[in-house]
């Protein structure tokens, strides 16, 4: 399996008069001007995640071309010669084709950063289960009941980089598909993680997606289970536990533990991160009403089928056959009705930090009803 998107629309001109036609485009577009050095690309703005390109050539006639990216250039090359397109050059890297009526294109490795590459591209699977898909389609169920979802990831990683540094090791308490963990990782190159979660559905995405990094070991385990910090446990101490919206099923006693568990995976100096539903005590009503409006205008997305509801990616998972025994073994760990929820307000859970052996304790980041905190490890 390997994916590809549409990455870049490029303008090409050949020299000399490309210097004169990129002005053009600049104050076309609205691009701010800037010095030229002539340089064989100056980016000219954004298309749905893609990038919008001028490319000075040296030879040749003006034209319009796409450069598809794609995390294996060979595959996708023999996937559109398939589709009929032929080959024009083979440049190792990247590849020039032109389509059945010889518009000119080309193939290139991801250019445009992970992030923005495995929002957008579609997998291509011969067959196999679309494991990327599942993975986008967690994330994007999950950004229609979070709009600011990742301000509040970017947060926690804000914390991991101003407390440890660039290259952490990294425990994603209750980390699901690993959205956490696929960020981390792109924006750490030289981090590591364990992703723990006891979810056999979410388990099996990342499995097949970030688990196949070798920078990543998953484990499968239960916070409710008094052994799962021996699970989690790496040859080091972690620099850094991060978790976001999975917590508040746990009970006041249980979190308790949880806390403390932490204290003795981190070393001292470490990171404690969540982000979270954590209202402010102050401001009850209000809170409550930004909750009533964040529901009215996530209503028309699930109606009009722009977003997936968690209902329906639930149905979704139960009717595939990659994941419908997951989903089955999944009932029986939650049973409905069977969470034992404590929804703790900011004051609440800091204090229970402090409690537990965290010297410092306090709020990173804040949207509306919902927020981030960092703890850090006291010192023994």
């Amino acid at each position: 399996m390997h994916r590809s998107r549409v990455a870049v629309v490029l303008i090409d001109h050949p020299r000399p008069r490309s210097a004169t036609v990129e002005e053009f485009w600049r104050a076309a577009v609205g691009t701010p001007a800037t010095a030229l050095a002539d340089p064989p690309y100056a980016l000219l703005g954004r298309l749905d995640g893609g990038d919008f390109a001028f490319q000075h050539l040296d030879a040749g006639e003006p034209r319009v071309h796409l450069d598809l990216e794609s995390d294996d250039v060979a595959a996708e090359v023999r996937r559109l010669v398939g589709l009929g397109a032929a080959v024009r050059v083979d440049h190792g890297e990247h590849v020039e084709l032109a389509d059945p009526d010889g518009l000119v294109f080309c193939v290139v490795p991801v250019q445009t950063g992970p992030e923005s590459f495995r929002a957008h591209a579609v997998s291509w699977s011969d067959g196999e289960p679309d494991w990327w898909g599942w993975q986008r389609g967690w994330d994007t169920q999950q950004e229609a009941y979070l709009p600011d979802r990742e301000q509040r990831l970017g947060a926690l990683l804000d914390a991991v980089e101003a407390a440890v540094g660039p290259a952490p090791r990294v425990l994603d308490l209750a980390g699901g598909t690993g959205s956490i963990t696929l960020r981390l990782l792109d924006r750490f190159p030289d981090a590591s993680a364990v992703l723990l979660d006891v979810d056999p559905v979410l388990l099996r995405i990342a499995e097949h997606t970030v688990g196949t990094d070798p920078r990543v070991r998953l484990v499968r385990a239960d916070l409710r289970d008094p052994g799962w910090a021996a699970a989690a446990w790496a040859a080091e101490p972690f620099d850094a536990v991060l978790t976001a919206t999975a917590l508040p099923w746990l009970s006041r006693d249980r979190l308790a533990t949880l806390c403390r568990d932490l204290c003795g995976l981190l070393r001292p100096g470490g990171l404690f991160a969540n982000a979270d539903h954590l209202p402010d005590r102050g401001l009850p009503e209000l809170t409550e009403r930004l909750r009533e409006l964040a529901d009215r205008r996530r209503e028309p997305l699930f109606r009009d089928g722009q977003a997936e509801s968690w209902e329906a990616w639930w149905a979704r998972a139960r009717r595939a056959p990659e994941l419908a025994d997951a989903v089955a073994e999944r009932d029986t760990i939650f049973p409905a009705g069977g969470h034992d929820r404590w929804t703790a307000d900011h004051d609440q859970h800091l204090a229970l930090l402090r409690e537990c052996g965290f010297a410092r304790a306090g709020l990173i980041w804040r949207g509306g009803a919902d927020a981030a905190f960092a703890a850090v490890r006291a010192d023994p």
